[in-house]
């Protein structure tokens, strides 16, 4: 088995995060696929992972303030405005101080192209080591190629960040944008992702997000492609003021 996420039905249906696999997580914007990759990566580290998040998405500070939200429970508005009574203040010390000792770095100004970003992670691998490298997001990379359409250039991208997994011996889990035309609150498909037919050749298992209203407070998954098990579908309460996604029917990550 791979490293847990936490999230046990996700776990159960691709085997945790493994080693030379390459996972994608599909998502419109605002469904909570930043959200899913930053509660995986918590799972990750509780299961003694050293994780690399390369975000073209977010910035540094949001990254750690989500796993900060998600750690010591306490609403990230709150942190963020220092609005905390002294119980709320209590756990965001210990929640700083467990993060500060668990094996994560976050760049928000990771390269773009594959052979400088496979580069970085060798060059991390060798000073810290190096288990999972968390993308986010995959279209937001750049192809070394001076010519060609935008699917052969994302057809680079997945390829490289596929053998990156092998070379070095990681999980790589590549956050995917889906195609404009994709209802939100619709259960989107394999073919629902932008550049969808080399993102999901090169994927070992692709897990799709979607969200029944816009209060999300719900999220629905399905694992639509899955080289190492079964498919399957399922949802999970999102906890949106703590970033907390967690196992619904009350049972906690």
């Amino acid at each position: 088995l791979g490293f847990a996420t936490g999230l046990s039905q996700i776990d159960h249906l691709i085997g945790g995060l493994q080693r030379k696999a390459m996972v994608v997580i599909g998502a419109q914007t605002g469904v909570g696929k930043s959200a899913m990759a930053v509660n995986m990566a918590a799972g990750a580290l509780r299961d003694s992972a050293s994780v690399l998040v390369l975000s073209h998405e977010m910035s540094t500070d949001d990254v750690y303030t989500r796993l900060l939200g998600l750690t010591s429970k306490v609403e990230a508005f709150k942190f963020q405005t220092g609005a905390l009574d002294h119980t709320q203040y209590e756990k965001i010390i210990l929640a700083t101080d467990k993060i500060g000792k668990q094996s994560i770095w976050v760049t928000d100004n990771p390269p773009r192209t594959i052979p400088k970003t496979i580069n970085t992670c060798l060059q991390h691998k060798r000073r810290h080591g190096l288990d999972i490298v968390f993308v986010d997001y995959l279209q937001l990379m750049e192809s070394t190629q001076r010519s060609g359409n935008r699917e052969q250039a994302v057809a680079e991208i997945a390829r490289g960040l596929k053998q990156l997994a092998m070379d070095l011996d990681v999980c790589v889990v590549a956050l995917a944008q889906l195609n404009n035309n994709t209802e939100r609150h619709e259960e989107p498909q394999l073919s629902s992702l932008r550049e969808s037919a080399a993102i999901a050749q090169n994927a070992n298992s692709v897990i799709l997000l979607w969200s029944k209203d816009d209060d999300a407070k719900e999220i629905s998954f399905k694992v639509a492609k899955n080289r190492s098990g079964p498919h399957g579908q399922g949802s999970m309460d999102f906890l949106k003021t703590y970033q907390i996604i967690r196992e619904s029917h009350g049972h906690q990550l």
